[in-house]
């Protein structure tokens, strides 16, 4: 099976939480819902970023998406209508990778270098993870929601806390 439809290339790929819904990111500035059984767009999201979408996250509850884009933005959406909730700017360049750590957390990647640990879903800026000296691509959180790897265009991963601002490891 197919799913199709984005004008230019998909950056990142979600199942919802049901693993009945996918959620794909998109240069064409959008996201898209698709029936995962049948490979139909239930949805497109596409009133919000102004450039690249480069990731996507679901809510653990199905209710929002949240999006990180070349626009600096983080956005979440509701994932039942498509309207943006909430604009969240809190980096200074591209928004490349976003995870779960928790119910309540979340952490996103940038190409300013930096990873942020956020509240939800109050989006607050909990902690900023400084050590790479080039974009940070992809982040990976241990199942004891303590623990962190971030891998980066500077050709290094990094092991970190989200309780503390240094890593652990290179």
């Amino acid at each position: 099976m197919s799913f199709e439809g984005h004008g230019r290339g998909v950056m990142d790929a979600q199942f919802g939480r049901n693993e009945d819904v996918i959620y794909t990111a998109s240069q064409d500035k959008t996201l898209k819902a698709w029936k995962a059984s049948t490979g139909v767009c239930m949805h497109t999201f596409s009133a919000g970023h102004t450039d690249w979408v480069w990731t996507c996250l679901v809510s653990h509850d199905d209710t929002f998406l949240l999006s990180g884009s070349s626009d600096t933005s983080i956005l979440v959406w509701n994932a039942g209508s498509g309207a943006v909730h909430k604009e969240v700017k809190q980096h200074e360049n591209w928004v490349m990778s976003l995870q779960w750590v928790n119910p309540t957390q979340f952490l996103s990647g940038s190409d300013d270098k930096t990873i942020k640990l956020f509240t939800w879903p109050a989006c607050d800026v909990v902690r900023t993870f400084l050590g790479h000296n080039n974009t940070v691509r992809s982040i990976s959180v241990a199942g004891d929601g303590l623990h962190f790897f971030s891998g980066s265009f500077d050709k290094s991963v990094k092991l970190w806390r989200t309780d503390a601002t240094e890593p652990l490891l290179t």
